[in-house]
């Protein structure tokens, strides 16, 4: 299925990585302008959470530019296949922008360092400040919906849906305990040098990506020409596999995750699924909780979530 898919575009990645490193050994065109894109993108995505919205812009700019540049392919990069980076293999599709078999390997490598610069920004901004996930939701919607960046007729997302499954494992239904190696595994637990990160640490990265995962999935293309490339069905998806969680194999890592989807998208989400969100968030915030056998902080933290909004904005989940 799609979760081992993704483990192998994972792998197709690193290997793009090595690949691109190997062609600059010979081709000097492509050696002198290719850190400077990837520093520009990632310098690009860095700046996106304290701009506000024209600075944003011209951020996204900046990026579009230059993956621009890179699908012209004036470097004369070597050209790759891009069914190696999506789930679903694609055939041509009438009228869409490239439906060729083969697209610039540096376009599709400068992709994976948009992706990649975006999960930084989540992880270590949106941690300690969720609120900045938004602008970096933004602009990932925004690209990779751009019609001259589809190829043959849809956006290349699985490149950072592969990402996000390897970093917060519990948004794609994995489970796992806190107190075990292998739990710490499932649950996407990070290791530095060797030993796991704290558990402070491991709890802010996944808030950020929690709210990340938020900021890309629950975006509005209603008024837009263009096509979501990450439509609110996966948010649904994510929000179910946890709180579809066997009360005994809850765990506190599901409750962050949870807890940032839900804090300040509670209204994006309402928009889009109506009386059905309400619902969904009685269950995730009321129910879930309730059911977990131990009343961690964690735990507690999604129930003073639902008297918050109730506070905050009337919505009464009971």
């Amino acid at each position: 299925g799609p979760h081992m898919r993704y483990v192998e575009i994972h792998r197709n990645l690193k290997g793009l990585r090595k690949y691109m490193a190997e062609q600059a050994k010979t081709n000097l065109k492509l050696k002198q302008r290719m850190g400077d894109m990837r520093r520009e993108i990632r310098k690009s995505v860095g700046q996106l959470t304290t701009g506000g919205m024209a600075a944003n812009k011209d951020k996204q700019q900046k990026i579009k530019s230059i993956l621009t540049e890179a699908l012209s392919n004036q470097v004369e990069s070597a050209l790759v296949d891009p069914n190696n980076f999506v789930v679903e293999p694609r055939k041509p599709v009438e009228g869409a922008t490239n439906n060729d078999p083969l697209l610039p390997s540096i376009f599709v490598y400068l992709i994976n360092i948009f992706a990649k610069a975006a999960i930084s920004q989540f992880i270590n901004e949106a941690g300690a400040r969720p609120e900045t996930a938004d602008p970096v939701g933004i602009c990932v919607a925004a690209i990779l919906s751009e019609p001259d960046f589809l190829w043959r007729g849809a956006s290349l997302i699985d490149i950072l849906i592969a990402k996000f499954r390897i970093v917060c494992p519990v948004l794609f239904g994995y489970r796992g305990s806190e107190k075990t190696e292998q739990g710490r595994q499932r649950l996407g637990w990070w290791k530095e040098s060797g030993q796991w990160i704290s558990e402070q640490q491991h709890m802010d990265r996944m808030t950020g990506l929690g709210a990340g995962f938020a900021a890309i999935s629950l975006r509005k293309f209603a008024l837009s020409k263009k096509q979501n490339p990450y439509p609110p069905r996966f948010y649904w998806m994510a929000m179910a596999k946890i709180v579809n969680t066997p009360p005994a194999e809850i765990s506190n890592t599901q409750c962050v995750v949870l807890k940032a989807m839900v804090q300040n998208y509670e209204a994006k989400f309402i928009e889009f699924y109506g009386s059905a969100a309400i619902a969904a968030l009685r269950t995730a915030l009321i129910d879930f909780p309730a059911r977990a056998p131990h009343k961690s902080a964690a735990v507690n933290s999604l129930e003073v979530l639902a008297q918050m909004l109730k506070r905050d904005t009337g919505l009464d989940l009971g």
